[in-house]
């Protein structure tokens, strides 16, 4: 990733709202950083998710992946965790949480993505949380 690089698309309107989505993500710069991560750690993904309506992209490195089927030089099917914090309204106060998001591939082999959260809770116990709007606990 260096300033090079271009991404084209078909149309017009494609392009503005990937543009748009990859600013409003800092992309160039993080991907950049991603990059880095990646030589110095050996493996990074970019993972994509919608929160509050708006694509989001994220990183994540070594310590966040799980290969979940692979074969002697390709990992078909994969989970990963990212950590954040929300508010919890009916707590009034903040909260970890774990995001856990699985690919695997169905019996068409083509990916689904399930998405999962979690609180994180004293003594690193889980506890699931909706996927809807933050606060609506």
């Amino acid at each position: 990733m260096n300033e090079k690089v271009r991404i084209t698309l078909g149309n017009e309107g494609d392009k503005e709202t990937l543009n748009k989505i990859l600013n409003d993500n800092n992309f160039w710069v993080k991907s950049n950083q991603g990059i880095e991560k990646t030589f110095a750690l050996e493996t990074g993904y970019f993972l994509l998710f919608i929160d509050d309506n708006k694509v989001k992209i994220q990183f994540v490195t070594v310590p966040n992946i799980y290969p979940l089927r692979f074969d002697s030089d390709k990992i078909s099917e994969c989970a990963f965790t990212s950590y954040s914090f929300d508010f919890d309204s009916v707590k009034n106060e903040a909260i970890k949480v774990c995001n856990l998001q699985i690919h695997s591939l169905d019996k068409n082999e083509n990916y689904v993505i399930n998405n999962f959260k979690f609180e994180i809770l004293d003594a690193g116990t889980l506890s699931p949380l909706p996927l809807d709007k933050k606060g609506s606990r």
